[in-house]
């Protein structure tokens, strides 16, 4: 039994930021704006890292069902036993 091929994330396949800063071009925001990016920029830095987990977690489950399945002997942490 293979493990199945996980698809090509949408993330993947998008383009690095190219734009530079030039003179002139400040912009002033306030302060409550300022901390509402930041906070956004917190909450989607906690969803990458509960997606990796949660990826990690498949990988781990298919690693040991395929030993499971080739081996017949039960799995610990994601080795043969």
């Amino acid at each position: 039994m293979q493990i199945p091929v996980r698809p090509e994330s949408a993330a993947g396949g998008l383009k690095p930021l190219t734009a530079t800063p030039r003179a002139g071009d400040d912009v002033t925001i306030s302060r409550n704006v300022l901390e509402e990016v930041y906070e956004r920029l917190a909450e989607a830095i906690g969803a990458v890292e509960r997606g990796n987990n949660r990826i990690a977690g498949w990988e781990r489950l298919w690693g040991c069902t395929d030993v499971i399945w080739r081996t017949g002997r039960k799995c610990v942490g994601g080795e043969e036993n």
